[in-house]
């Protein structure tokens, strides 16, 4: 093969900046955005078969999608932490305390509890030129884990707060737009 015939047709390179993120049960986040990475892929279950020679490495039977973890700055109402905060709550009790009533209240009364537990996320990765290239779905995530807030006072210059939230999901596709 010539390099001719191995020329790309497009020589343009991914900038790191170039992404935009839809999530609908949490919208102030896409906002807030700071950074997220396309998770890693993993087969699970290898094994080595057993030659006279060499071991020979047979991928597993089953997909291991890592962990989506996304970075936000945290707005000073904490609408965007609040979010997925009280989403997290929703998934986890049958029941919170309502301070107002002094009593529990139900929360687990819901006639599918994957609408109320999970949401596709959707990334889009833009071109050199800022437009939608690739399209890349996360499937049924929840937030399994929620970054904490770190104040302090001993810290000269404003810092704005970041925090995490780490997303499962049951896989994830790439499209060519």
């Amino acid at each position: 093969m010539s390099a001719i015939t191995n020329t790309p047709t497009n020589r343009n390179y991914l900038a790191s900046s170039n992404f935009r993120m839809v999530l609908q049960k949490a919208p102030s986040l896409n906002f807030f955005l700071q950074g997220m990475s396309i998770p890693g892929l993993s087969f699970e279950g290898n094994i080595d078969m057993p030659t006279p020679f060499v071991k020979i490495p047979i991928p597993g039977d089953h997909l291991n999608y890592a962990p989506l973890t996304v970075e936000f700055l945290v707005d000073e109402d904490l609408v965007n932490y609040l979010e997925l905060w009280n989403w997290m709550l929703s998934i986890a009790g049958p029941s919170s305390v309502d301070p107002s009533r002094s009593s529990l209240v139900d929360n687990s009364i819901s006639t599918d509890y994957n609408t109320r537990a999970r949401s596709d996320i959707k990334l889009m990765v833009l071109s050199s030129a800022k437009n939608p290239n690739l399209e890349i779905n996360f499937y049924d995530a929840f937030p399994s884990s929620l970054g904490q807030l770190n104040f302090s006072t001993v810290t000269t210059d404003v810092n704005y707060i970041q925090c995490s939230v780490t997303f499962e999901y049951i896989k994830y596709d790439i499209k060519k737009l």
